[in-house]
């Protein structure tokens, strides 16, 4: 996958892969790239990274073309924002992975008509780390689709905070936006916060969105330590199975392997 080493860049084609130049972001705090491929899939590690003040990444996807975009944010630190303008029929999704990390990241989005924006997200934070998700969708034309999934993992003293904002306009008929937001605290000291916000300006939209926030699930722990399995090994089973619902939503292939550092199977 060729690296992008300059500004503005302009992504074409039928079937295209690419790596984002963390470097380029780092050195100039800018990346604006616009996109009429049919299908994109663009990796960007920042893992390691200091993100300097007001650094951000630009993407404009003409009309009808489709792009995935992958994040890692492993032991990173420092604020970014990502901002997506979806031109009519476009379509987009985002998966954005945090570990260790503490980090101020701001995802938005301007959708107009027919286009589509997915934001998938997995947050895991120890020790004294603090991450900041904001998600803000706005809806400005209709007969489109927004959506955001994110799951969020504190221990220690850690702390998260999410907030996920839709916006609906009066012009944006036909909208449909979900959110979900699933927090667990993996020690009584850690702390999450989750904060949803919706705007709706119209009465012809399908909205949903919901929050949860709280420890491993006893229940289940408990029904798997009477079966024999250790405390240690019965709270591993259970967060690998709840953050297995953002590993199920990444494509098989490339993707898979970006975030796991791994192959995995179909």
């Amino acid at each position: 996958m060729p690296a992008i080493a300059a500004a503005p860049v302009s992504i074409k084609g039928e079937e295209i892969s690419l790596n984002l130049d963390t470097d380029y972001i780092l050195a100039s705090g800018r990346l604006d790239y616009d996109c009429s491929a049919r299908g994109a899939m663009v990796f960007a590690d920042f893992s390691g990274r200091s993100l300097p003040q007001n650094s951000e990444v630009n993407v404009t996807l003409q009309p009808h073309s489709r792009a995935q975009i992958f994040l890692k944010f492993n032991a990173a630190s420092g604020p970014l924002r990502c901002h997506l303008n979806l031109r009519e029929g476009s379509e987009a999704d985002v998966f954005a992975h945090t570990a260790g990390s503490q980090l101020q990241l701001v995802f938005s989005a301007e959708l107009m008509r027919n286009a589509t924006a997915r934001f998938f997200g997995l947050t895991q934070t120890a020790a004294t780390e603090h991450t900041e998700i904001t998600v803000d969708v706005r809806h400005k034309q209709g007969q489109n689709l927004s959506e955001q999934k994110f799951y969020s993992f504190a221990a220690d003293t850690s702390t998260i905070s999410f907030t996920g904002k839709i916006t609906v306009d009066s012009g944006a008929g036909g909208a449909v936006a979900h959110q979900l937001h699933r927090g667990t605290a993996l020690s009584p000291s850690a702390r999450i916060d989750a904060k949803p916000f919706l705007n709706i300006r119209h009465d012809d939209v399908k909205c949903t969105h919901g929050s949860t926030v709280g420890f491993i699930d006893e229940t289940a722990r408990h029904y798997l330590m009477a079966r024999g399995m250790a405390q240690i090994d019965a709270e591993t089973m259970l967060i690998r199975s709840s953050e297995q619902q953002f590993y199920a939503a990444v494509p098989e292939g490339p993707a898979q392997i970006f975030f796991r550092g791994e192959a995995t199977e179909a």
